[in-house]
């Protein structure tokens, strides 16, 4: 860490702006690798848009806080702040992670998955005529459903074995990549409505009912490999918040790799400086909190924190390979504290309208999904899924006895409505579905998460000032997008700092090898 008198060493291989998880991922990856970094955010918090915060600060934040960019607007909250706020952790970025994926790979690459903890996500329902129906989260629960028919049955198994293949060559796509998903599912497939949209909305998580059908098959891949990897359920949940506690984690490694990290500083004053006897590029930055300037090679930051005498210069890597989702211009997002345990209990089984309710008892949710998709709730929107994620004391985000409810409504045009108009229908289903008992929050807060409003124009050539892409909201997405973005900006990074006399292979990978011992086994998640 930077002290009063400055950063330990002037010099460095890339400043990086900002403490995301994009960025954090690409500032250990760099560090690991032996570049000298030094990581810096304008934010007194770690994450950025990944932020964890107590409730406090999170009300704060709401009413006064600007630090962090973009700041939320349409935001307004009810109820008391807990005497006992420090124990919450309410994530900007509430999120699952695939238990297969780039997200995965980088924990265990980079050793950050000993820093936190982590279990199964519960179930997971889709609201479907006024109910909400429990998903099948394996082959298992598949052939267990009492409520579809054996057609029904193999046919949905057999989508499921084209989903999980390699489907790209296969005829029963060709011709059909661009069709819509919804309909690829009951043409191609013969799938009903109903389990149609159970696919579509529960399984691919789509936004809306005009996606595509390749992307939405990709997700769903990630998805099925996933599944019983380490449990029935293809998603982890992260303990203490989730992605934000776990950027920390990350910048954790750029401080034992005796690197610099500092918080809450701002950049006063920025410089491009070129030798005329050298074809490289230097930086130098000034900020507040140190009487020196730092310098470097390569700057790397996110959008919102990149210092204005950089812009000319910014680029964003293109990348290969992506998660498969656009991300959508904001997002109206809740977030709730109740005191009373929610349960998926008499629930239906997907897949039925005149099934009858399971009647089985089943212990409060400590986490879960509910995906409401669009037309589904009569006061809700007819255009878009809204997603609500429960999270109890088991993840480590609240104390005893309490539990939080987050839901996130993508928006792709600037709402009439407010994020309370929009978002409180569904907090009211949420809570009368899953407790027969009436529920009303300690704490709710709404508000609107926008965009970074910085654009880097495409087919810029490549430079040394790296902008890292926009941050990805998806519920179950997130994690994996900032790894696959993070791995395109660190071979940027490498390709401006490698040494002239290193060979075109250069011997950098994104994450070093690790020894056998250093592997993770199943309980150490």
């Amino acid at each position: 860490m930077a002290d009063d008198d400055g950063f330990p060493d002037p010099n460095y291989d890339a400043i990086i702006f900002g403490t995301g998880l994009t960025e954090s991922i690409v500032a250990a990856a760099l560090a690991k690798a032996g570049f000298r970094v030094a990581h810096v955010d304008s934010n007194p918090h770690y994450g950025s848009q990944d932020t964890v915060f107590s409730v406090e600060e999170f009300v704060n934040w709401l009413d006064k806080d600007s630090s962090i960019l973009p700041r939320p607007t349409s935001a307004s909250w009810h109820g008391d702040v807990p005497t006992n706020h420090r124990q919450y952790s309410i994530s900007l970025s509430p999120s699952v992670i695939h238990s297969v994926g780039p997200f995965i790979s980088s924990l265990v690459g980079s050793g950050v998955y000993r820093y936190g903890e982590y279990k199964l996500l519960g179930p997971v329902g889709i609201y479907e005529g006024t109910e909400i129906k429990m998903v099948p989260q394996s082959k298992e629960d598949v052939f267990k459903a009492p409520n579809l028919s054996l057609v029904e049955k193999r046919r949905l198994m057999r989508f499921l074995l084209f989903a999980a293949g390699d489907f790209e060559n296969d005829q029963q796509l060709q011709g059909k990549e661009n069709q819509l998903f919804l309909t690829f599912l009951q043409e191609t497939f013969s799938l009903n409505e109903e389990i149609a949209r159970t696919i579509a909305y529960s399984l691919a998580y789509c936004y809306s009912s005009d996606e595509p059908a390749l992307p939405c098959l990709n997700r769903i891949r990630r998805c099925l490999r996933s599944a019983g990897h380490y449990g029935s359920s293809p998603f982890l949940v992260g303990s203490y918040g989730g992605l934000g506690d776990i950027a920390q984690g990350f910048c954790r490694i750029v401080a034992v790799c005796g690197n610099t990290c500092a918080l809450n500083v701002t950049v006063t004053s920025a410089a491009i400086v070129t030798d005329g006897d050298s074809p490289s590029t230097r930086y130098t930055v000034h900020l507040d909190k140190f009487p020196k300037p730092i310098h470097s090679r390569c700057i790397i930051s996110s959008a919102d924190l990149l210092p204005d005498q950089f812009r000319d210069l910014a680029f964003t890597p293109a990348s290969n390979t992506s998660v498969d989702v656009s991300n959508p211009s904001a997002v109206a997002r809740a977030v709730a504290i109740v005191d009373q345990p929610l349960q998926f209990a008499n629930i239906a089984q997907s897949g039925d309208d005149q099934a009858e309710p399971d009647s089985t008892e089943r212990p409060p949710v400590d986490s879960g999904v509910i995906v409401f998709p669009p037309k589904s709730l009569q006061s809700g929107s007819e255009a878009t899924s809204v997603h609500a994620y429960i999270q109890g004391p088991g993840t480590m985000s609240t104390p005893a006895g309490k539990w939080l409810i987050y839901l996130a409504m993508p928006l792709a045009h600037p709402p009439i409505l407010s994020a309370e108009e929009l978002l409180t229908p569904y907090l009211t289903e949420t809570l009368s579905k899953c407790s027969s008992a009436e529920i009303s929050p300690l704490f709710k807060a709404f508000y609107i998460q926008q965009a970074s409003a910085l654009r880097v124009p495409e087919g810029r050539s490549p430079s040394s000032v790296i902008v890292t892409p926009s941050h990805c909201p998806h519920i179950a997405l997130s994690g994996d997008a900032a790894a696959l973005a993070a791995e395109e900006v660190f071979k940027r990074a490498v390709k401006v700092l490698k040494r002239p006399d290193t060979e075109d292979e250069a011997p950098y990978s994104f994450w070093p090898p690790r020894e056998k011992s250093e592997e993770p086994d199943e309980d150490e998640w």
